[in-house]
C-alpha cells in the first residue's frame, strides 16, 4: 500500500475535515445495530447534536474559525464517547451519536456531559477562540422494538429542533 495515498475503505467512512465517520456509514451501522438489538433484546439510542447558531457564528467569525472550531468540537465528542459507540458527521454543525443498550436516561446524560464538555471548549486555553453552545436530541427504541431505524432519526432530529426552539444549548430527551 501507497503511504501517501489514504485507504480507500477510510476514505469512503471518515469525513476527511472531522475525522468522524460520514453519515451514510452512520446510517448503515444504525440499521446493523437495530437488528442485533432486535435479535437480543437490548436497546439503541440515537442522538443528533447541533453547535447552536453556526450561520452568525460563520458571519462573526468567518469561515475558517468556524471550521477550526467545527474540528476542536469534533475532536472533543471523539475522545469523550466509548470506543463502542458511532460518531459521524450528519451535516456541517451536526452530529450524530449511535449507543448501543443505552436507555433513554443514560442517552440523555450523556448528551448533556458532551454539551456541558464543548460549553467548556473556549474556556480551555488553545481549543476554541470564541465560545459555542449545542443542543441534542436523544430517542431510544422502545422495549417492544415496533419502530425502526428512520423512526428513531426523526424522532432525534425533532428533538433537537425543540432544543433549538426553546433556546439552544439544551438536551431534549426522547420521551
Amino acid at each position: 500500500m501507497n503511504p501517501d495515498r489514504p485507504d480507500a475503505y477510510l476514505a469512503a467512512v471518515l469525513d476527511p475535515r472531522s475525522g468522524l465517520h460520514v453519515r451514510a456509514y452512520f446510517l448503515e451501522s444504525l440499521h446493523r445495530e437495530f437488528a442485533y438489538a432486535s435479535r437480543h433484546g437490548t436497546l439503541v439510542s440515537v442522538v443528533i447534536a447541533r453547535l447552536d447558531g453556526m450561520d452568525a457564528l460563520r458571519a462573526e467569525w468567518g469561515g475558517n474559525l468556524v471550521d477550526q472550531a467545527l474540528a476542536a468540537v469534533a475532536t472533543c465528542l471523539h475522545h469523550a464517547v466509548r470506543a463502542e459507540d458511532l460518531l459521524a458527521d450528519w451535516q456541517v454543525g451536526t452530529f450524530a451519536l449511535l449507543l448501543r443498550d443505552v436507555d433513554a436516561g443514560t442517552a440523555s446524560l450523556v448528551s448533556e456531559r458532551l454539551r456541558r464538555t464543548v460549553g467548556r471548549l473556549h474556556e480551555r486555553e488553545g481549543d476554541l477562540q470564541f465560545p459555542v453552545t449545542m443542543s441534542a436530541g436523544v430517542a431510544t427504541t422502545r422495549p417492544d422494538g415496533k419502530e425502526d431505524p428512520a423512526d428513531l432519526v426523526r424522532q432525534a432530529e425533532a428533538n433537537l429542533r425543540m432544543a433549538a426552539e426553546q433556546g439552544g444549548d439544551r438536551v431534549v430527551p426522547g420521551l
